[in-house]
């Protein structure tokens, strides 16, 4: 982090390499101004100066580094974005020496080393130095900045290295790199030789953990992963394995295997390995809970339809089995799955089309999980806590499937109208899963566990109505404009009875006009819900006051060493000090009748942005618009919001979405508006959260945020405002923090439209083709004027990767319109495939 830099504007601006000789930029630099001392007092206007300048200012940055311990930052800072092949020898340097050189600073020079503009410069020597930090800084945030270079350069030899290093590494440390080396496409095959390792030893559970959902997915995506015996036996040792943590990843691992197989259409292959994986130890309920969810989500288009009865008859069959095989085990455990298999037949019958055969088996299921919960095994400890936890979500999963099933019956088959009021029992319903929302974050937080505060998790669950009922592939009970007004009357339906956390809807009247029943509209005056609310409020007061005694320890501890107490940490007690006082002011505000407080222990839904991305992909921009401009309304006018980094990232997410819907519309200019304030709110955001020390997980998915919309803005300049030069700069943004297939698939079409074939031939070659990459794999063939080979991609991106009218027409005329894929104008073949207008 810079010192006194504007976190929006230091951060989210990205270098411009200079193309001017080495000889003249030296002489150009007699003439530039480098003002390193204003920028480093917070001059933005001096720092975008100075990273506009390129690599002279790179350069002006390095020359005498030691001798400006107050400006190391920012001169850092612009070496990383701007700095060229020519500083690689003095960064190397520095960071040998170490001495005078901050950790921040540090940091920075590891983030240029792994800039892909530098290509194989030097690559020999910058991967020894990183190895060195790896092993060696002593600033943590810069041996984690090391790892994550080491997986960027994308380079056989660095990745090797860092497996080799891994050993050496204390095991949180370990279990990080190992996960990021396994996420990373050329990491695979290191990762999963060392899962075989790592499951035979038995004595790393942490890395154990960290690696086999990341190998899962690998797994899935190799043309024959998970062909051999010894490829599948560390995940089904993992279930079996001591440490929670690994069983817990192993479940995981098994549901990213399950999902990514359906994503890739080979539904056929996925039902292969639950079999093999069945028959080699995997727990028998768990193997047919996974088949119940293949087929009900396998298949798309017409092959999918004759199919559809088949399918769902397995199903059912399938869920009912859960029941019978579960009778042998333990007592509790064998109703838990009981309430799943229940749950399981009653959403196979609600995806069927028939709801009213689904209110049995879905009641059936909330009276086990209630039974369940009614135990209170979590007064036993923390492990049996976090298994009464689940079962509370999963109670609450089956109460949203049961509003589901209510506004089924609200909309029949063929239409897509949403109702315009409701049953109270709908509100009811949604009422109660809000309810069981609540519980499990009150038993989560006191236990110290984590619990999500969204209503997000619940409407997400692989177990529930929107990923096995409501997904838009479905064309028989459940075309898209079916799924999609259910689940805009499911938004209603949740905003009545929690406005402040399903935003951007709006709420249904009351069912009785004459009868205002604020216990169901408004959780501060529900009884039930108020109480919980306040005791989550006490729960969080007591783990805050247990975090800062732990933070008082340590400092006290601190200061009897030579080295005294970390500023950092005196800054941390003093923040915990405030929030618990914040916590007591509104304990004692709740005492004395004022609850408002309360709503800051949760957070809004995104379920806003998942509607209108679906009425974005079939072809309904327009209706998508509404809905996003109230829900950033409602945030902008939210204290709570403001005060809170979710409200941050929940506008930029609104807008990122909202200057989609104006690149649909074909209103590029107010699309690149919306989605640059984005960009800025995300950069901002990110840098706050780094200030703070945060989580590396938050950051991390706050650059994927970034990155996502970063190609937004990219595809919107290259397709919809005729800009390649613009487009070429946003992408490159992107390309710095997310180097995954896809973005490989993308940085194959930009260097096959910059006129680099053989690079682009090259990243077409590191690719596994598949349905999130069919399309730019067909623009960079047919930029590469490969006719054939485009052809064959575009056919299966329009013919196999479109599950509904709306979206392959939306996918057909963005295809007509795209400029990457003008050679193939002209041809029969093109108009037949993406048709006319």
């Amino acid at each position: 982090m810079i010192a006194g830099v504007s976190i929006v504007i230091a951060l989210a601006w990205t270098p411009v390499q200079s193309a001017t000789p080495a000889g003249v930029a030296t002489a150009q630099a007699a003439t530039q101004t480098f003002d390193f001392a204003r920028a480093a007092n917070g001059d933005e206007d001096v720092v975008k100066a100075l990273v506009d300048q390129g690599t002279a200012a790179a350069e002006a940055a390095l020359s005498d580094f030691g001798a400006h311990p107050l400006e190391q930052r920012v001169r850092a800072y612009v070496v990383e974005l701007a700095g060229g092949p020519s500083s690689i020898p003095t960064v190397l340097a520095l960071l040998a020496a170490q001495a005078g050189v901050d950790a921040p600073a540090r940091a920075a020079f590891v983030r240029f080393l792994a800039r892909p503009e530098l290509a194989i410069e030097m690559s020999a020597q910058r991967v020894d130095r990183l190895a060195a930090l790896v092993l060696a800084d002593p600033d943590f945030d810069v041996r984690a900045a090391a790892v994550r270079a080491l997986v960027d350069l994308e380079d056989p030899g660095s990745l090797a290295r860092l497996d080799a290093l891994l050993d050496d590494l204390p095991s949180r440390e370990r279990a990080g790199a190992a996960g990021l080396m396994a996420a990373s496409t050329r990491g695979r095959n290191l990762a999963r030789a060392r899962l075989q390792r790592t499951a035979t030893e038995g004595s790393d559970a942490a890395t154990y953990a960290a690696l086999l959902v990341p190998c899962a997915r690998a797994m899935a995506d190799a043309k024959d992963g998970g062909a051999t015996a010894v490829e599948r036996a560390p995940f089904v040792a993992a279930m079996r394995h001591p440490d929670a943590r690994v069983r817990r990843a192993a479940r995981d691992a098994i549901d990213v295997l399950v999902s990514r197989l359906a994503f890739l259409q080979q539904s056929a292959r996925a039902m292969t390995l639950m079999d093999a994986l069945q028959q080699e130890g995997l727990d028998l309920r768990l193997a047919l809970q996974q088949r119940v969810r293949l087929a009900l989500t396998s298949g798309i288009g017409a092959a999918h339809v004759a199919r559809d009865g088949a399918l769902r008859d397995d199903a059912l069959r399938d869920a009912r089995a859960i029941d019978l095989a579960s009778r042998t085990d333990d007592p509790l455990e064998a109703r838990a799955w009981s309430a799943r298999s229940a749950q399981l037949e009653g959403l196979t019958l609600l995806a069927a089309g028939d709801a009213d055969a689904a209110a049995a088996p879905l009641a059936r299921a909330a009276r086990l999980f209630d039974a369940l919960t009614a135990e209170r095994i979590d007064l036993r400890g923390k492990e049996e806590t976090a298994v009464h936890v689940r079962w509370l979500e999963e109670r609450a999963v089956v109460a949203v499937a049961e509003t589901v099933r209510l506004l089924a019956l609200a909309i029949p088959v063929g239409s897509g109208t949403v109702p315009a009021g409701v049953d109270s029992l709908v509100l009811e319903s949604a009422r109660r899963a809000h309810t069981h929302a609540l519980e499990a974050q009150l038993r989560a937080t006191r236990a110290d566990l984590d619990s999500p505060r969204t209503l997000d998790a619940i409407f997400a669950s692989d177990m529930g109505a929107f990923d096995l009922v409501l997904d838009v592939r479905r064309d028989a009970a459940w075309p898209a404009a079916r799924s999609i007004a259910v689940r805009i009357a499911v938004g209603r339906a949740f905003a009545s009875i929690v406005p402040f956390e399903m935003i951007g809807f709006e709420p249904y009247a009351s069912p009785n006009p004459s009868i205002t029943d604020t216990r169901l509209t408004d959780p501060l005056k529900d009884p039930v819900r108020l109480q919980i609310l306040s005791r989550i409020g006490v729960a969080e007061g007591d783990r805050i006051a247990q975090e800062r005694s732990k933070m008082r320890v340590k400092i006290l501890e601190h200061m009897a060493t030579p080295a005294g107490a970390d500023p950092e940490e005196h800054l941390r007690f003093l923040e915990l000090e405030m929030r618990l006082q914040e916590s007591l002011d509104a304990q004692r505000n709740v005492e004395d009748g004022d609850a408002h407080e309360l709503i800051e222990l949760r957070v809004p839904s995104s379920a806003v942005t998942w509607v209108a991305r679906l009425l974005r992909d079939e072809n309904r921009a327009e209706e998508a618009r509404p809905l996003l401009l109230r829900a950033r309304e409602q945030l902008d006018n939210s204290d709570v919001a403001q005060r809170f980094y979710w409200g941050t990232e929940m506008l930029a997410e609104i807008e990122t979405t909202l200057g989609g819907s104006y690149t649909d519309a074909g209103d590029p200019a107010q699309a690149e508006m919306q989605m640059t304030k984005a960009v800025d709110r995300l950069q901002a955001l990110e840098d706050a959260v780094a200030e703070r020390d945060g989580s590396k997980g938050v950051i991390e998915v706050l650059r994927n945020e970034r990155c996502n919309t970063l190609v937004s803005l990219a595809v919107n300049a290259n397709v919809r405002m005729h800009d390649p030069k613009k487009a070429v700069e946003w992408f490159e943004k992107a390309w710095a923090i997310r180097k995954d297939e896809s973005m490989r698939a993308l940085l194959a079409c930009y260097r096959a439209r910059s006129g680099k074939v053989l690079e682009a031939r090259a990243l077409l070659r590191s690719i596994e083709p598949g349905p999130a990459t069919w399309y730019n794999i067909a623009c960079t063939y047919a930029l590469l004027g490969d006719k054939e080979l485009a052809f064959e991609y575009l056919r299966l991106e329009i013919e196999q990767n479109q599950p509904t009218r709306g979206s392959l027409e939306r996918q057909q005329s963005w295809a007509r319109t795209d400029p990457d894929l003008d050679a193939l104008h002209g041809d029969p073949r093109f108009l037949e495939i993406v048709g006319t207008k």
